[in-house]
Order: C-alpha cells, then sequence, then structure tokens
C-alpha cells in the first residue's frame, strides 16, 4: 500500500495521541492497517504494537485486532528454500 497524505497524517495523528514509544515506521503500518477497507488484524512480533490490540479504530470504527503471526501455517517458499 502507498503511503499516501491520508496515511501519513493518521500515523502523525497516532503519534501525538499519547502512543509511548511508537516510532514513524510503526505508526505507518498502523495507520495503514486502520485505513485499508478489509484488513482483519495487523500481525506482528513486535509486542510494543501488540500491547494496542483492540484499543484503535478501523476507519469502520470496529477495533483492529493486533496479533502474532500464524506460525502454523504453510511456510512461504522463500523461507522453505532448503532450510530445515
Amino acid at each position: 500500500v502507498a503511503l499516501g497524505r491520508e496515511v501519513g497524517e493518521k500515523a502523525r495523528e497516532l503519534m501525538m495521541a499519547g502512543h509511548p514509544g511508537l516510532k514513524p515506521a510503526d505508526a505507518c503500518h498502523l495507520a495503514t492497517a486502520l485505513l485499508t477497507p478489509g484488513i482483519e488484524a495487523l500481525h506482528t512480533f513486535d509486542q510494543k504494537l501488540r500491547n494496542l490490540d483492540g484499543q484503535l479504530n478501523k476507519a469502520d470504527g470496529t477495533p483492529l485486532k493486533i496479533c502474532l503471526p500464524d506460525a502454523a501455517g504453510p511456510v512461504p517458499p522463500l523461507l522453505g528454500s532448503g532450510l530445515q
């Protein structure tokens, strides 16, 4: 997703809203997830972001789920090439 004006402004809003330690790149990821239709969850290994689970509302007014990636899913081809 392109980082346009709307995402940039939402990212700035998130950083100024009192979320301690929220870095610009993280704010852009959150803003993108919040503004993109059809996004159900943001998957991340970053505990600081996961602490925001359910605290931020998407454009449709529902809370954004922020969780760990599903490690039980299939191994992506790039990562599965001979690495065991």
